[in-house]
């Protein structure tokens, strides 16, 4: 039977509610998918019943270091309403599919940092709750957090050094657990997964999809810098110091430019157009602008890096046209802020929500 613990999960913290009743779920909502060994979940799923989120706690240091002695990431997901009864009384899609039959799809939103929800950038999972998608549109929303600033790929580090395999978390943590409140379609075929992200985490949502056609459906991405290429990270490793940093934390996730400019989108494009050409309806949204869909704003920076002037939101719609890849596309979307924001995100919902 589903029990009450008495304290507010950390990612909970002023987001949506001060005081909830949370719900350690059970036994079937517990019941977890098959985790590639050396994964440990820490805590969860536990219910916050006023959100409707159900969040977890995970170890997983083959992809990524732990916060603490023994302490994982964490990973919140937003649940459409009309399936939070089922969750209390300890069933998921795998035990009762028929239960959660409402849920059609999972959208992650991709953090522009690591660790709890940025301040500075808002909050992406509070901005889509507030809007209602998952409601509306019967979506388990899922919002993880790293612990190196994330860019959604597969590091390159010498041996004996901490991996870093967010791309791999991703599709073999995160998905499995997002898919437990999202039942196979009645062709058998997997929940479909969506992505949203802006800046690094937008820069990733056109990675994770072009480097993995056949798992992601759709992805949005906003103001992200798409065109950066191999010329430009070497010429930043030579910028790097402790004031400018380097290259956004890049190199911490990455490694070097040779693992980078195998995740790089635009480098990507090439080899995932024959799979996106035949796609029946477009499965990337596009959009600036604010800073990287704005050469004027990084002007002043960026003037002597190799392939300068460029706008990144209008040189990528125009190298994934050449490449016959069907994409919305908007660059007139600037909230004023580089930020999670309605100006974006509801196109971006709209299209993403779009059958």
């Amino acid at each position: 039977r589903p029990r009450s613990v008495g304290r507010t999960h950390a990612s909970m913290k002023g987001r949506f509610a001060e005081v909830a009743l949370l719900l350690v779920v059970g036994p079937c909502a517990g019941l977890l998918p098959t985790l590639p060994s050396g994964v440990t979940v820490v805590q969860g799923p536990t219910l916050n019943d006023t959100s409707s989120i159900v969040a977890f706690e995970i170890a997983a240091p083959r992809f990524q270091k732990n916060t603490g002695k023994n302490r994982g990431s964490l990973l919140d997901l937003l649940l459409p309403r009309n399936v939070v009864g089922a969750v209390k009384a300890g069933l998921n899609a795998s035990s009762n599919p028929a239960a959660f039959a409402a849920v059609k799809s999972v959208l992650i939103v991709l953090p522009v940092e690591s660790g709890p929800s940025s301040t500075v950038y808002g909050d992406g999972l509070q901005l889509i709750s507030q809007l209602g998608y998952h409601n509306t549109h019967g979506a388990v929303v899922a919002a993880p957090q790293f612990t190196t600033t994330p860019w959604f790929c597969d590091g390159n580090h010498p041996p004996g050094e901490q991996p870093v395999l967010q791309s791999s978390y991703i599709r073999e943590v995160i998905i499995p657990l997002a898919r437990m409140y999202c039942p196979r379609g009645a062709d058998g075929e997997d929940c479909p997964i969506d992505l949203i992200g802006f800046s690094k985490s937008g820069w990733g949502a056109l990675s994770l999809l072009l480097s993995n056609t056949s798992v992601y459906r759709k992805v949005a991405a906003w103001d992200a810098p798409s065109m950066l290429s191999v010329e430009f990270c070497d010429w930043m490793l030579g910028q790097c110091n402790a004031t400018t940093g380097c290259l956004w934390d890049m190199m911490a996730n990455i490694g070097d430019c040779k693992a980078w400019a195998s995740c790089a989108p635009h480098s990507l494009v090439p080899s995932a157009s024959s799979a996106l050409k035949v796609a029946s309806a477009p499965r990337i949204f596009l959009g600036g602008q604010h800073y990287f869909g704005n050469w004027p704003g990084q002007q002043k920076q960026y003037a002597a890096a190799p392939g300068a002037p460029w706008n990144h939101t209008v040189d990528m719609h125009t190298r994934l046209g050449s490449y016959g890849i069907a994409h919305v596309y908007n660059d007139s979307l600037d909230p004023g802020k580089h930020e999670w924001s309605d100006v974006w995100i509801k196109p971006a919902l709209f299209f993403l929500g779009s059958q």
